[in-house]
């Protein structure tokens, strides 16, 4: 009986011992001390997006479960004791009469030990483990997933950006040149036609900057929806 009672204690060390080295284990990150701003985005996107949440869930659900399975084994070692030690009732004889009315024993100490257990809970502690580095890999690779997705919008927002800065200065030329060529042919120094061109040029001007500038806001805003916040707060 003794060597039985040791054999489930040490299971139950076991199992606790397992639940804590899985608890224990960290997904990589990246160095919080970096100043690289195309990283600092990732970083805000593996804390905020909604993806790398739902996944980390399901990585402690899986953790979880290895704690289920390792407290099963705690089902198989139980006591029990009688609420009163003596009969209900007067006593009237010797100390040894009275000795008769207490109930024996006091405490009963039982072990239940299925053999299906044995075999059925090394099992499920063995799925419930590859189920917790399932789970993990999958946290791994939503990190690689929107590092990437990240940097390319960074990227594309930045080409966004400079095409609208561009499309700009670009508008800004035409609109001097529209004023220099309306005074000239109010003074009759060019045709209506050459009006007319110069005035075309700064309308084509005005519809590719409104294009641009939409372009950008776009960008930016698929950048924001990945990292969680504006992107004003990130580059100050």
């Amino acid at each position: 009986m003794k060597r039985i009672i040791l054999g489930v204690i040490y299971l139950l060390a076991l199992g606790n011992t397992v639940a804590q080295s899985i608890n224990s284990t960290k997904t990589n990150s990246l160095d919080p001390t970096s100043v690289s701003l195309e990283e600092r985005l990732v970083q805000l996107a593996w804390k905020n997006n909604a993806s790398i949440k739902l996944a980390t869930l399901q990585s402690e659900i899986a953790q979880a479960e290895v704690k289920v399975v390792g407290s099963e084994w705690s089902t198989l070692v139980g006591a029990t004791g009688n609420l009163n030690e003596f009969n209900i009732k007067e006593f009237t004889g010797t100390q040894a009469e009275e000795q008769g009315n207490l109930f024996f024993p006091r405490y009963n100490v039982y072990v239940r030990l299925p053999l299906s257990l044995l075999v059925e809970t090394p099992r499920k502690r063995k799925v419930a483990l590859t189920k917790v580095r399932f789970e993990e890999e999958k946290v791994n690779l939503t990190k690689i997933q929107l590092r990437t997705e990240v940097l390319k919008l960074y990227s594309d927002y930045r080409k966004y950006e400079q095409i609208w800065i561009i499309r700009k200065q670009t508008l800004d030329d035409e609109e001097s040149n529209f004023l220099l060529s309306t005074q000239n042919f109010k003074e009759g120094k060019n045709t209506l036609e050459e009006y007319i061109a110069v005035q075309r040029n700064r309308n084509e001007q005005r519809i590719q900057l409104a294009v641009a500038e939409n372009d950008y806001i776009k960008s930016k805003l698929s950048l924001e929806e990945l990292i969680g916040t504006k992107l004003e707060d990130v580059i100050k």
